[in-house]
């Protein structure tokens, strides 16, 4: 009799596991399967700032606000047309890519709208890291 409670208890914990584990995969919509299978490596900028030869030539997803050609992330690597994102850790500047529609660095309701830059870090030779983007698009947390 008391292998048979024992039974019972083990199932009901597995149970309640499996059931803990399908309302986390509801609630977040799915989103943790989709953060591991689709979206490249996601880091801040202070990270990719601080290790650039660890990112450098790997595709990375980066999620930042619009700063244009704000005077917060310091001269451009380039030229005047580079523009800057920045997060709560810092700015980088991001190179080619074609922003969305909308988006301007000359625009002031531009700043501060979040942006999904998917691209490849890289260094000038004078040493400033900066992002080669690959593709640019409006970021919706949804």
């Amino acid at each position: 009799m008391a292998r048979t409670s024992f039974s019972g208890v083990f199932f009901f914990l597995i149970l309640g596991a499996f059931f803990i584990f399908s309302c986390g995969q509801v609630l977040s919509g799915g989103r943790m399967a989709d953060k591991q299978q689709n979206n490249p490596e996601r880091l801040t900028i202070a990270e990719i700032k601080s290790h650039p030869e660890k990112y450098s030539g790997k595709n990375l997803s980066l999620v930042a606000a619009f700063a244009g050609w704000d005077s917060f992330c310091g001269p451009p690597p380039f030229t005047r047309s580079d523009w800057c994102i920045r997060d709560e850790t810092g700015g980088i500047y991001v190179i080619d890519g074609k922003l969305p529609e909308g988006i301007s660095p000359t625009s002031r309701t531009s700043k501060g709208k979040m942006l999904r830059i998917n691209g490849f870090v890289k260094v000038s030779p004078e040493g400033m890291v900066y992002i080669e983007a690959s593709e640019i698009n409006l970021y919706s947390p949804d």
